[in-house]
């Protein structure tokens, strides 16, 4: 499995919501997880599954800055655990 992380989702975006906004581009995605807060609150991101076969720069490409529920969504390539933005560990 493949994943891209999306930032910048409303508080209100569901995983449907997200599923559909990247199926109505003609993507197949195979799981999405909104992550929440103990109170059940999102936390604003998701990430989002594919199948090993999907070109995941065409999903990057195709659905960063789209608006979902009003707010443009961040997509990008997720980074192995303690990884930061500078490729540097924590």
């Amino acid at each position: 499995m493949r994943q891209v992380f999306v930032g910048n989702i409303a508080w209100k975006a569901t995983e449907d919501d997200i599923r559909n906004a990247f199926e109505g581009k003609g993507i197949v995605v195979e799981d999405v997880r909104v992550m929440k807060e103990k109170s059940g609150q999102s936390k604003g991101f998701a990430f989002v599954r594919f199948d090993d076969e999907t070109n995941l720069e065409h999903v990057i490409d195709t659905m960063n800055g789209l608006p979902l529920r009003g707010r443009p969504i961040d997509v990008q390539l997720t980074r192995p655990r303690g990884e930061t933005k500078r490729g540097a560990r924590s």
